[in-house]
């Protein structure tokens, strides 16, 4: 094991000077999602502004405490909801994924590359220290998905660019081998009941599901896409395989989202069954890589496409846009996790 320490820097060195709406790297609302307002001071005149975001996690047991996980920056946290940012001493500077023990906020995992190889580092001091947990054999794999089981936090899944998912349940002392997928796995869900029904999507190519936490992982795809002979009628419209992203439903089981190529669908029934979002067709034009679900409201999604948040109304059958930048794109999308109207954006230049 590799353990790195080092003392929490005040400021990033980004850029300094004022800031505006399209050039900011994080975002926040506080009324659902009407308006948004910049929030990347990192003190003495410094600012994150400048920083591309691919990653951002937050403390379930202190709110306010948001790490960001960035292109070019490592790793960056703030205990104020943004008003002031710190930049964290940590081994990688592309950091894609971060997760915090929703039952021990000191306790935080990050993945990224260092030394030329995809690595998953703990730290058991909110960021102090870290330590190598993981790594990847090769290099040129990238570390694309992380996830911990709210339920079991000792739990943890991997998904990688090739497609290999591990899963660790002793917080990263063992790890185990439960699936090659051959795709890039992008996005790791767990459903709002039994975390032992975990989703896992696929790059542009589908949607996988277990029921019994890895040990049998089955190919939904063609049920997503409406071809599944069990499912499917004639007259049904095949649908987009072309996955972007994935969320569940903290408040329902059974429920999850779809970000497609074509729009997004929704699922009731685990993945048996799925239905297109009646969305603003403009929307629909371009790839939908975000969406978040509200923990406090039932059937209240936000999306972005482009340079546009959509924000759901009347029970996901109309929508309100608001652009929320000139020039980059949402990333990552986050509500708080105790104030239904807040919303957190993380931006970047849309390639990861």
């Amino acid at each position: 094991m590799v353990v790195l320490a080092g003392t929490v820097l005040t400021g990033c060195g980004t850029s300094s000077g004022g800031d505006v709406r399209g050039a900011a790297s994080f975002i926040v609302s506080t009324d659902g999602g009407q308006t948004f307002t910049p929030r990347v001071s990192a003190g003495e005149n410094k600012s994150i502004a400048g920083v591309d975001v691919l990653s951002m996690a937050s403390s379930v047991q202190n709110p306010k405490t948001i790490y960001l996980g960035t292109r070019k920056s490592g790793i960056l946290v703030t205990y104020n909801a943004g008003e002031k940012w710190q930049k964290i001493v940590f081994p990688p500077e592309r950091v894609y994924g971060l997760v915090v023990n929703p039952q021990d906020d000191k306790v935080v995992y990050a993945s990224g590359v260092h030394g030329g190889f995809a690595r998953v580092y703990k730290s058991v001091n909110g960021g102090q220290e870290w330590q190598e947990v993981y790594t990847e054999p090769a290099k040129k794999t990238v570390i694309t998905a992380l996830a911990i089981d709210p339920a079991h936090p000792d739990t943890l899944y991997v998904g990688t660019s090739a497609g290999v998912i591990v899963k660790t349940t002793d917080g990263g002392a063992s790890w185990a081998n439960i699936y090659n997928a051959k795709k890039p796995v992008i996005r790791i869900k767990f459903d709002a009941t039994d975390t032992q029904t975990v989703y896992f999507a696929l790059y542009e190519s589908g949607l996988l599901k277990s029921r019994d936490g890895g040990a049998h992982i089955e190919n939904f795809t063609k049920k997503l896409a409406g071809t599944d002979k069990t499912v499917a009628r004639k007259a049904t419209k095949r649908r987009s395989t072309r996955v972007y992203t994935l969320e569940t439903d903290p408040r329902a089981s059974g429920v999850a989202y779809v970000g497609t190529d074509t729009g997004i669908y929704r699922t009731t029934d685990y993945g048996v069954t799925w239905t297109e979002l009646n969305l603003i067709a403009s929307s629909e034009k371009l790839p939908i890589k975000t969406l978040a679900v509200n923990p406090h409201k039932d059937r209240e999604i936000v999306y972005s496409v482009a340079h546009t948040l959509y924000r759901s109304r009347k029970d996901l059958t109309e929508w309100t846009p608001v652009q929320i930048s000139a020039s980059r794109v949402a990333s990552v999308i986050q509500y708080d996790p105790v104030d239904a109207d807040t919303i957190y954006i993380g931006m970047g230049v849309g390639k990861k």
